[in-house]
C-alpha cells in the first residue's frame, strides 16, 4: 500500500510503518477494560470513525445527494449553549463506506486543527470535495489518515480540498 512501509521483526512479524512520519501504525485494540457499548468495538471502520466523532462532540448527518452540490460533505461549526465548541458534520447519501469513513476522519481532523478557522467563515461552514488529493505528509489529512487506518479503513489518502461555504 502506497505510504506505508514494512520493517521486518523477529520472527516474519512486520510492523508497518508510515512513511510520512514514520511513526508506527497500529489498529486501535480494546481489551476487557474497554466500554462494552464504546466506539471501537462497533463493527465496521465507518461505524468506528462515526462512534469517534460523537465522543469528539461532532454530530453526524446524511446529506441528500441532491442538496449536496458536488460536495462530499459539509462541516459547520458552532458553540453551544454551554459555551463549547462542537460541529455538525453532513456526509453526501451516495457515497460508498469507504469513502464517507475517509471523509469523516478528515472532518474531525479539520475540527480538531481549524475549528476557530472555520467559524470565521462567513456561514461558520466549509465544504469537503469528493475527489481524494494526494496524501498529505503533514496537517489534517494525514492526521485522517491515521485515524481511518486506527478504526481499521485501509485507504491511500484521506485528504480532500475544502471550500468556504
Amino acid at each position: 500500500m502506497p505510504g506505508i512501509v514494512m520493517i521486518d521483526q523477529p520472527p516474519g512479524q512486520g510492523v508497518r510503518i508510515c512513511a510520512a512520519c514514520k511513526g508506527e501504525l497500529q489498529r486501535a485494540e480494546v481489551n476487557a477494560d474497554y466500554p462494552p457499548d464504546g466506539p471501537l468495538r462497533e463493527a465496521t471502520p465507518y461505524r468506528r470513525m462515526t462512534g469517534l466523532a460523537a465522543h469528539a462532540g461532532l454530530d453526524v448527518f446524511e446529506l441528500p445527494a441532491d442538496n449536496a452540490q458536488g460536495l462530499a460533505g459539509a462541516v459547520q461549526v458552532v458553540v453551544d449553549r454551554a459555551g463549547k465548541t462542537r460541529a455538525t458534520v453532513g456526509l453526501a447519501q451516495d457515497l460508498d463506506e469507504g469513502l464517507r469513513t475517509d471523509v469523516l476522519a478528515f472532518a474531525v481532523a479539520l475540527f480538531a486543527d481549524q475549528a476557530d478557522r472555520i467559524q470565521k467563515t462567513p456561514n461558520s461552514a466549509i465544504g469537503i470535495r469528493r475527489e481524494p488529493q494526494p496524501p498529505d505528509a503533514t496537517g489534517p489529512g494525514h492526521v485522517a489518515w491515521h485515524m481511518a487506518e486506527a478504526c481499521g479503513r485501509e485507504t491511500t489518502s484521506a485528504t480532500f480540498t475544502v471550500v468556504e461555504l
